[in-house]
């Protein structure tokens, strides 16, 4: 019975890639690996494929659906704070180097 279904297998195989494969009778290995890896190899590329195209559908319906997207006065009201947080944070730097550059200026005596 172990021998038919061992044989079964391996003209499966070999009908689906088109080449023979060595049996070898010591060891129950290889018949392992058939039942294992054909299937596997089998769905491989349409399992991949599948769930590409389902994390593009999941993600357009949370885009359409689930997202909650500011209003137009909301939109400006968080560009002028950026705007205004940026510019603060840009003369905080200006006011540390112009303060760096005069102390070394005066203990080096060296003007640029």
């Amino acid at each position: 019975m172990l021998q038919y279904r061992v044989n079964a297998i391996f003209a499966a195989v070999k009908k689906l890639h088109g080449h023979s494969l060595k049996v070898e009778r010591r060891s129950p290995k290889p018949l392992v690996w058939v039942r294992v890896l054909v299937p596997v190899l089998n769905n491989l590329g349409k399992l991949k494929m599948a769930k590409v195209l389902d994390f593009f559908k999941d993600s357009y319906v949370e885009v359409t659906e689930k997202v909650t997207w500011p209003t137009w006065s909301q939109l400006q009201n968080s560009a002028v704070v950026v705007l205004v947080a940026s510019v603060l944070i840009a003369l905080v730097i200006f006011v540390m180097d112009k303060a760096s550059s005069n102390l070394l200026e005066l203990l080096y005596g060296i003007t640029s």
